[in-house]
């Protein structure tokens, strides 16, 4: 039960700081392919999103991106790169 809530909680923190940034004009989208986007974040370097549709009912798409956030967390955490992009094209 505890780890359900953390990814919760972990998911709605970089939901939030997606839509921020959003927000105060700091992450900037641009889609590059049909399942491609690169998200700039400030100052950084660019990052690649990429979306691979799932092949199953049962699950969703696969979300995939280059930052650490994601190499490290995903993809039961989806990072604020991949946020942006979703709350974008919604």
């Amino acid at each position: 039960m505890q780890v359900t809530q953390d990814l919760i909680q972990a998911q709605a923190e970089r939901t939030e700081r997606a839509r921020s940034a959003i927000l105060a004009g700091k992450l900037l989208v641009t889609r590059t392919s049909p399942q491609q986007w690169t998200v700039k974040n400030g100052d950084k370097l660019p990052y690649v999103v990429s979306l691979k549709p799932s092949q199953s009912d049962f699950v969703g798409n696969d979300w995939t991106c280059t930052c650490m956030d994601f190499q490290q967390r995903g993809p039961l955490i989806l990072c604020k790169h991949i946020e942006g992009v979703r709350l974008l094209e919604a």
